[in-house]
């Protein structure tokens, strides 16, 4: 088929022309045999990097079909490896093709089985957060969810038994960030930081795991074993106020200007009205930060506060986010993790107030 396109002639005497530019287009190939020989080849000399290079081509220059075709050859390449107790040899080869098509969810579970197998369970454990990345079949998901917890749990033991309690905080922390509402993962890490000493992070963490489905009971049983083992220190209680469905407290910036604050433990950064801020004589002079609100992303201004008191506790020299709320959040801001992972802090609801130790 002949395709042309239109392309202004030079300007002559007689006025502005168009002319045809035509060709005919280089025939797009369509056929898998030759690929898929090539595929073979590269399979069968082990050369994975070339076979995932030759799929990469496949699926720039051919139909969608032939792609599909190579791509099943590699996996079920891989598969037999699996069958016939080469793990190694199909973690090669899916560890090729994945670094060219990272989101094949198959692929990423048989490469973490292919890891199982061989003992590298860090790396299965990166194989299945992937594959939950791009898993789009609900059974799969289910099933990627299972073998997520047996290769965390065979990742802590081998670290448990290095004595590694540092590399174990490290796993959990990462499973938190990628995994935030598997309060399991939040349970772990409490426990990784009660045997650290710090007790506080671990409380910290504890409170998040309180509002995540099915860990709210181990989280108060584990929170109140921390605090029996702790040193006797007096708690501070400070009244609560109830907005909408938040609690909020009143706090003092620089010793002069009240603000009510939401307290809000899966904020990183307090947050404060910055009209609030110039009155306590703070500017914004250090920096900004980006913040993620329902209405997307946005900067806001840095500003270094002298001191913010909460009851009878205080933090000297604190940067929080200069922003204004909506007026339907009821308050001047945000009390977040910055300031309360600093002490132990617990909210009573019954006795309706905010339980801060140092």
């Amino acid at each position: 088929m002949t395709r042309c396109r239109r392309a202004a002639a030079t300007i002559t005497g007689l006025g502005l022309g168009l002319v045809l530019l035509c060709g005919t287009p280089a025939a797009r190939p369509d056929s898998a045999a030759e690929p898929l020989q090539e595929l073979q080849n590269a399979l069968d000399r082990g050369d994975f990097d070339s076979a995932a290079a030759l799929y990469d081509n496949a699926y720039q220059r051919y139909p969608e079909t032939v792609s599909a075709r190579l791509r099943a050859r590699l996996v079920r390449h891989a598969e037999a490896a699996l069958d016939a107790g080469d793990a190694r040899r199909a973690a090669r080869l899916l560890l090729a093709y994945t670094d060219v098509y990272y989101q094949d969810g198959e692929a990423l579970r048989l490469l973490a089985e292919a890891q199982r197998r061989l003992g590298r369970h860090a790396l299965e454990i990166e194989s299945v957060l992937l594959a939950l990345d791009h898993v789009g079949d609900a059974a799969l998901e289910r099933s990627l969810e299972g073998a997520l917890d047996a290769a965390v749990a065979a990742r802590a033991q081998q670290l448990r038994e290095a004595g590694d309690v540092e590399a174990l905080v490290a796993l959990y922390e990462g499973l938190v960030e990628r995994r935030p509402a598997q309060g399991r993962y939040h349970l772990e890490l409490a426990r990784a930081y009660r045997a650290l000493g710090r007790e506080r992070d671990a409380l910290a963490v504890l409170e998040r795991a309180r509002y995540l489905p099915q860990s709210a009971e181990p989280a108060q049983r584990l929170a109140g074993d921390i605090r029996a083992d702790e040193p006797a220190a007096a708690a501070s209680d400070i009244d609560l106020q109830r907005i909408g469905a938040h609690y909020a407290v009143t706090a003092l910036l620089n010793d002069t200007v009240p603000a009510v604050l939401l307290i809000d433990t899966g904020a990183s950064l307090t947050v404060i009205d910055p009209r609030l801020i110039r009155r306590a004589g703070a500017t914004a002079n250090a920096g900004s930060v980006t913040l993620q609100t329902a209405g997307g992303a946005i900067r806001a201004p840095l500003v270094r506060l002298r001191r913010l008191t909460v009851g009878d506790r205080s933090l000297t020299d604190l940067r929080v986010a200069a922003l204004e709320l909506p007026a339907a959040a009821g308050a001047a801001g945000l009390l977040g993790m910055d300031f309360l992972q600093h002490f132990g802090f617990e909210i009573d609801p019954a006795r309706s107030v905010l339980l801060l130790t140092r």
